[in-house]
């Protein structure tokens, strides 16, 4: 069931990510793969999984976040992170505490989304710099403008190419 669940989710995500690469012209494309994507990933739930393997549960809140919904996304990737572990695609898994960040952000919640970040890289020090980037627009918008520097630093040390820790670095100049 694990297996199919990989699979399935594997499928689902595909049209979220291709979806960003789209120009806004093609909008109805969008909305169908987001309703091919919703229909996948209610099959993949009903496959049984077992209680630790969330993936279905950080896919639905992409797809959320995809559709511009950062509450309804939030509740999933909270339920990703309930429990005593988070396992996606089989391995220990920060992408509901990075999901909540990133939910958080959009809704403009951002303590909640500074916290949610925060608790992503205390479990997972090496998270991607992107990570660090999310902290750090949070740190900005509550006006901790040391943290955010410190933060797209970071990103920076982490990965000299990442454009979302130079743009930001630009901004704080």
């Amino acid at each position: 069931a694990v297996q199919r669940a990989h699979m399935l989710y594997a499928s689902c995500t595909t049209p979220v990510r291709e979806m960003r690469m789209r120009p806004l012209a093609e909008k109805r494309k969008r909305a169908e793969d987001v309703v091919k994507a919703d229909t996948t990933l209610s099959q993949a739930a009903r496959l049984g999984l077992p209680t630790t393997e969330k993936v279905v549960d950080v896919a639905r809140g992409l797809n959320k976040l995809t559709r511009g919904a950062p509450v309804e996304a939030l509740n999933h990737f909270m339920q990703a992170t309930f429990g005593a572990s988070c396992r996606v695609l089989g391995c220990e898994s920060i992408a509901g505490h990075v999901g909540q960040g990133m939910a958080h952000l959009a809704a403009g919640a951002y303590e909640q989304g500074l916290s949610a970040f925060r608790s992503a890289l205390a479990k997972h020090p090496g998270c991607p710099p992107l990570v660090r980037v999310g902290l750090g627009v949070c740190a900005f918008r509550l006006g901790k403008y040391i943290l955010a520097r410190r933060a797209f630093v970071r990103a920076l040390t982490l990965d000299p190419a990442c454009v979302p820790a130079m743009a930001a670095m630009a901004t704080l100049e």
